[in-house]
């Protein structure tokens, strides 16, 4: 009977013990960290038990985001501060500091749903640790990208997106270097949330996977890092980033040439496209070489701006447009049309009530054939490459 008795009481201790290791807090108190909204687990302040963990929790976490107000520019840096932390002693069966997008799963899983849009340090103890120190010194930033990427821009940019499938497919991330020498898959390759914050710790701090810091993520990636430059450092003004970021989630998946056009025209920059040797600047269309370049057209025809109607045709037309009449330019039989019509094109588009306008340029598509007839009029071999030896008809 003793033993029994002995035995139930056991089970009791371990079911209690196991209670109060999975227990969530009863209340949190409010403190500012740098300019942050911590809400910190009660057991943790004053003179509770854990007070010292608690102490030492938040000296840690504000040492973290000294760092990281140090190097994020002011106008994102107000953007993460939005985001409120929360610094608990534990918190159930969560043990990983995370960041909790939105109450539904939180509901589900039995947590309290007033953790949605925050970042979560669910355990005091993992908090002051030598791996986040030595492994993963930006892990708070890491959270904060993840909140900045939902709540500022939106889990489905399309930027991110693309720029996430790039990386998996370039291969580059299958067997990335760690921190400790060993080769192994980046964590970047979960998914577009985790390529977002993992190169975001790469662009401003340390990370524990290669690309290590900034300079080795501007040579390994270089696009990632343009894409980078372009969020943090280089954003829209906040009422066009509003205005995009509407636009492209209305779009989501319905036409993404359009979101990208979108979001190029918004900042000016582009990851996937720009002028010359400018990759800062989307485009700067300031002079033209008239090379005979395709345009096809859907929902409109070239009547307007061909035939009959180009400026090629017409003397006056022509000195307007270049300040005289080039030697060589009239032609009373051109069937084609000028660079600068095609910005005309566009705006008789939309005076005709055209709502979404693509322009897809089918830039160097015309090389040989230009280079040919300039070879068959002048006799000789102006140019392999380039705009050749004059701006008007390339030579001929």
């Amino acid at each position: 009977m003793s033993s029994v008795l002995v035995f139930i009481i056991s089970c009791l201790l371990i079911a209690f013990v196991g209670a109060a290791e999975v227990s969530q807090p009863d209340s949190r108190s409010l403190r500012d960290v740098e300019g942050w909204t911590v809400r910190v687990d009660d057991r943790l302040l004053a003179d509770a038990p854990d007070a010292v963990l608690g102490a030492r929790a938040l000296r840690f976490l504000e040492a973290k985001l000294v760092e990281i107000k140090a190097v994020v520019p002011a106008d994102r840096l107000k953007d993460l501060q939005a985001v409120t932390i929360v610094l608990d002693l534990h918190c159930g069966s969560l043990t990983s500091m995370q960041y909790h997008p939105d109450a539904g799963w939180l509901r589900a899983n039995g947590f309290q749903t007033d953790l949605a849009k925050c970042v979560h340090l669910p355990r005091a103890e993992d908090v002051s640790t030598q791996r986040n120190i030595n492994e993963q010194p930006w892990v708070i930033l890491h959270e904060l990208a993840h909140a900045f990427h939902d709540q500022q821009l939106s889990f489905d940019e399309p930027r991110i997106k693309s720029a996430y499938e790039k990386f998996k497919a370039s291969g580059h991330g299958n067997a990335a270097l760690l921190y400790n020498g060993q080769r192994v898959k980046h964590y970047g390759l979960t998914n577009q949330m985790e390529f977002f914050a993992e190169m975001t710790e790469s662009f401003f701090g340390v990370n524990d996977f290669f690309p290590f810091n900034r300079a080795e993520l501007q040579e390994a990636e270089p696009e990632i890092f343009q894409l980078l430059t372009e969020i943090w450092i280089s954003p829209p003004s906040q009422n066009a980033a509003d205005d995009v970021r509407n636009d492209v989630q209305e779009q989501t998946h319905r036409d993404p040439i359009r979101q990208m056009q979108i979001l190029a025209e918004a900042t000016d920059r582009a990851s996937w496209g720009y002028w010359g040797d400018q990759p800062e600047q989307y485009a700067s269309y300031s002079n033209h070489s008239n090379r005979l370049i395709p345009v096809y057209t859907f929902g409109m025809t070239l009547d307007a701006v061909a035939g009959n109607n180009s400026v090629y045709r017409n003397s006056q037309q022509l000195k307007k447009l270049y300040g005289n009449e080039p030697a060589g330019t009239l032609n009373i039989a051109a069937n084609y049309f000028d660079q600068t019509d095609v910005y005309r094109l566009q705006q008789m588009a939309a005076e005709a009530g055209k709502k979404f306008i693509i322009l897809v340029v089918f830039d160097g598509l015309d090389w040989q054939t230009t280079r040919a007839a300039a070879i068959a009029t002048t006799g000789i071999d102006a140019y392999r490459e380039g705009r050749g030896t004059g701006f008007a008809f390339q030579d001929y």
